[in-house]
């Protein structure tokens, strides 16, 4: 990473400087980082919500007992179907669930924007 050694005054009314400073903050970032990405035209992310983290955590969870079946499948020459299929639909719920949450939005009356995968 180049040294930072050139210093920029920039000013800012008191109105400005705080929601640069919020948005700093939601993005996990020291004030001069979050202006000099938004500056070079970058668009820090908010950091994600404890239920995003939630979600991962289960997806790795359901990952993990789908590798628990490829292996017992593998050693015994077959795979138990229900439990794989039942896998695979806990999955595709979670992903779906993400997709509503966190990609499609809520309007005013808390319905998705667009209901369409």
């Amino acid at each position: 990473m180049e040294r930072k050694i050139r210093i920029v005054s920039v000013k800012f009314s008191e109105s400005e400087l705080e929601q640069i400073d919020k948005m700093a903050f939601k993005t996990c970032r020291m004030r001069s980082t979050y202006i000099r990405e938004v500056v070079l035209g970058y668009a820090p992310q908010e950091r994600p919500s404890e239920d995003f983290n939630e979600v991962i955590r289960q997806l790795r969870y359901l990952n993990n007992n789908i590798n628990q079946l490829t292996a017992k499948a593998h050693s015994l020459g077959f795979i138990d179907d229900k439990k794989y299929e039942k896998q695979v639909r806990q999955i595709n719920s979670l992903i779906i669930e993400m997709k509503r949450k966190y990609l499609l939005g809520e309007n005013r009356n808390g319905s998705n924007k667009n209901m369409g995968s």
